[in-house]
């Protein structure tokens, strides 16, 4: 499986990918959605051929609870639902990374066990509002 790194993306990678892509390989890639421009590279990369959306990422803040956590898995949920909507496409993953839950020294067992409640309860709801399959979620320390 490929790094997470090869599927996250922002605008300033844009032209290295497309680049990339026109030497031809696919590639899969996750749009970062906490920058102000994730509707514009959504929009460059569902308009590329040889590049596959895959998902949406978005950054947490270092002191981000597991509500906010779950919070940003809701609104990821229903801007997917819109991606679906205006451009009859399914993101199939959902990523985060960053915030003190997640660094090494964040959390105790037991804080993680209720964290990973509370995000699946989030994702399981969001996507039953939205009536959106529900996507793989990737978590990472950064």
């Amino acid at each position: 499986m490929p790094a997470l790194a090869d599927w996250y993306w922002d605008a300033a990678t844009v032209r290295w990918r497309v680049a990339a892509a026109r030497a031809g390989r696919p590639q899969r890639v996750l749009v970062d959605v906490t920058t102000g421009c994730a509707c514009d590279v959504i929009g460059a990369v569902l308009e590329r051929p040889r590049l596959n959306l895959i998902g949406l990422h978005a950054r947490v803040a270092p002191e981000a609870t597991a509500t906010a956590y779950a919070a940003e898995v809701t609104r990821m949920i229903a801007r997917m639902a819109g991606i679906r909507r205006e451009h009859d496409v399914i993101l199939t993953r959902v990523s985060l990374a960053g915030g003190g839950l997640l660094s090494d020294n964040g959390a105790a067992a037991s804080d993680l066990r209720g964290f990973a409640e509370e995000l699946e309860d989030a994702l399981d709801d969001s996507c039953a509002r939205h009536r959106f399959p529900r996507p793989a979620m990737i978590l990472a320390v950064r």
